[in-house]
């Protein structure tokens, strides 16, 4: 095969590869409603994006220690909505920073819960250990 036809076999497969990435890729929608978050657990792929809604007095912040190690954390302008997109697998759970001591967050499960040990031994009082409890039920049904 000539340096040409290789040349273009690569450029085809790499194509390939970016545009299956591309079409895979979605969008789920978490919309706040009073002081909660609907759905309050997501599950989605590696590569999807969330996007919040209705975010009028709320903001969506990771919370460092309650996601996967090395993934991307996010913090969002309060009331405006906002999208993030998750590329490490595992369990975030995020906060609304205004109503967090009213429990208001949520959890994003991404491909496999890696994480759900350290999830599960996380020591968080108060309100938001509802959300825990509810992605680690999630991810073990996964």
């Amino acid at each position: 095969m000539t340096f040409i036809k290789r040349s273009h076999c690569a450029l085809i497969t790499l194509a390939f590869v970016v545009f299956s990435v591309t079409v895979r890729a979605e969008t789920a929608t978490i919309t706040a409603q009073g002081i909660s978050m609907d759905p309050l657990v997501i599950e989605i792929q590696s590569g999807d994006t969330v996007s919040w809604t209705n975010m009028n007095a709320h903001n969506t912040t990771s919370v460092d220690h309650l996601m996967p190690a090395g993934a991307k954390a996010w913090d969002s302008p309060i009331g405006e909505d906002y999208q993030h997109t998750f590329i490490e697998a595992g369990i975030y759970i995020y906060q609304c920073k205004p109503h967090s001591g009213l429990g208001m967050g949520g959890a994003v499960i991404v491909g496999q819960p890696v994480n759900l040990e350290a999830i599960k031994a996380a020591n968080v009082p108060g309100p938001m250990q509802k959300i825990i409890d509810k992605a680690i039920i999630a991810a073990e049904k996964m």
